[in-house]
């Protein structure tokens, strides 16, 4: 949905209507032209057939918020005799569209021809046809696929990350970033990944990830939140791997209210010292573990609760 003033464009004319000019904003944050990449499973969008298309973008001023196909007119334009693809921009932060963005797209990897757009300052919807589907006087169908994903979330008491299954995907490629350097690539089925052995020390981590095909087709890449990992979450997060399947109902550690508990065999909650795979850590009368002081009888235990000897 399109909300505020509009401008309707009709392209290869000199036609178009702009129901309230734009506001004036800085050229640091202003967009003047917008790429979008189309690919079908046989390689770039330009053969006759049935065409199976997906939609991606590649850019930190703006991102893809949806593409789907229509063959008939709809209510922003009327001029739609064929399948027509629809592609729904939005500009990222504080970026705007400058008026004449929309008639600056550069479409790579297909042979389409942008027939029209619909645009504010925030939004841009523009409508795509491909010739080639009709070079032999047949009209065929267009399929887009849908390979945006989208709900990226960060667990961060244990450095799972997670984001909404996408029903084409075959795979998902996962990157990590601490700052702007990538720490590590992964490749996984499932719409979760476990991060934590990789968040070792302080500092800004983030995440991508895109949906992938058996065929090679390949979504945008979404970018998740920044996650301010402190030294003491590290900490947290890595000690909670050395326990990996030991949490839960019934297992021996527990992590409640940012405080990690220890339990005994019948599930009483201990105190005390306790001797954990070769380490001793101090748990206290409210049976939360120590970290980074001195325990009652004296001793240190660091950010990890383990003695330091």
């Amino acid at each position: 949905m399109f909300c505020g003033s509009k401008t309707l464009i009709t392209l290869g004319t000199a036609f178009f209507i702009m129901a309230v000019p734009f506001t004036s904003m800085a050229a640091s944050s202003t967009i003047n032209d917008v790429s979008i990449d189309i690919v079908s499973a046989g390689g770039t969008a330009d053969g006759g057939g049935n065409l199976d298309v997906v939609v991606t973008t590649d850019s930190d001023m703006y991102h893809l918020e949806k593409a789907y196909d229509i063959d008939e007119p709809d209510g922003d334009f009327k001029e739609i005799d064929r399948p027509t693809l629809v592609v729904l921009i939005k500009a990222d932060g504080n970026y705007t569209f400058s008026s004449r963005a929309v008639k600056n797209i550069k479409i790579n990897g297909a042979k389409g021809t942008v027939i029209g757009g619909l645009m504010n300052e925030t939004n841009i919807k523009v409508y795509i046809v491909f010739d080639a589907l009709y070079d032999n006087g047949s009209n065929h169908s267009l399929n887009v696929i849908d390979l945006n994903v989208n709900e990226l979330k960060w667990d961060k008491t244990t450095g799972l990350v997670r984001w909404g299954a996408v029903s084409e995907a075959d795979n998902y490629q996962l990157r990590l970033y601490r700052g702007s350097g990538l720490i590590s690539s992964f490749i996984t089925k499932d719409p979760n990944y476990d991060l934590s052995a990789y968040i070792t020390k302080e500092g800004k981590y983030s995440y991508q990830v895109r949906a992938v095909t058996d065929s090679s087709l390949k979504g945008t890449w979404c970018k998740s939140d920044v996650f301010q990992v402190t030294s003491e979450d590290a900490s947290r997060i890595s000690f909670g791997k050395s326990k990996k399947g030991l949490e839960g109902p019934g297992s021996r550690w527990q992590f409640k209210n940012d405080k990690w508990y220890f339990m005994n065999e019948s599930g009483t909650m201990v105190t005390g010292w306790i001797n954990w795979k070769s380490k001793w850590y101090y748990c206290g009368n409210d049976g939360a573990m120590y970290t980074n002081t001195t325990t009652p009888d004296g001793y240190k235990v660091g950010s990890d609760g383990a003695w330091v000897e």
